[in-house]
């Protein structure tokens, strides 16, 4: 079936609003869109094999596009590189509120490799990755509201830390282990709850209900 819908200079319009009694649209706008086919450059280059180091890793990752936390490992280095065409924000902009398309918050170009987040050898010897933040002040896309604090990968940190070296097989035991856990009762709950025990309750009803 044919699909047709409207699009504007910043996107596709996903729906509508209503400022001051006008009616505007709303666009998603996306840097990659419709520059996907872009990062298979990078993929060839790791399928055939051209990547043999953790520098020519970086180099390689960085022409990825899309949003991703990349590894690397040989017999001597280890390396993390996070991908994406990250756009610099325009003074103002707040990614958790939608702009005024007027031209006043365009996007004022794009991260340098140089300024993703990235690494090689840590002190730690261990890169560890769930998904997660790659680097402190690294913010989530617009519509991802889950870099806080606490996150899944905090689950694996001590596990993996308790032993000096690791084999493919103790680190998949981790990751089965944390992976049947709740990290909201593992890593918050206990500390709600001992908040919550040196506090007075509201009422006689949440006093039962503790």
């Amino acid at each position: 079936q044919p699909v047709a819908f409207y699009e504007s200079a910043h996107g596709p319009i996903v729906g509508y609003a209503t400022v001051k009694g006008t009616r505007v649209a709303i666009a998603t706008q996306r840097s990659t869109r419709g520059r996907e086919l872009l990062s298979a450059e990078a993929f060839y280059a790791l399928n055939t094999g051209k990547v043999t180091s953790a520098s020519s890793f970086l180099k390689t990752m960085a022409k990825v596009e899309f949003s991703f936390n990349w590894f690397y490992a040989d017999d001597r280095d280890i390396a993390l590189f996070s991908s994406g065409r990250l756009p610099v924000r325009a003074a103002g902009t707040d990614p958790a509120l939608p702009t005024v398309g007027t031209g006043a918050y365009e996007w004022k170009g794009f991260l340098t490799p140089a300024r993703h987040a990235q690494g090689v050898n840590p002190p730690s010897g261990v890169i560890l990755n769930w998904n997660n933040k790659p680097a402190r002040n690294v913010g989530a896309a617009d519509s991802n509201f889950s870099y806080g604090p606490v996150q899944r990968v905090d689950l694996f940190t001590p596990k993996i830390a308790k032993l000096r070296k690791h084999t493919l097989a103790s680190v998949v035991s981790v990751m089965n282990e944390v992976a049947t856990q709740d990290l909201r009762v593992v890593e918050v709950w206990p500390v709600i709850r001992a908040v919550l025990a040196g506090s007075l309750c509201a009422n006689a009803v949440a006093a039962n209900e503790e």
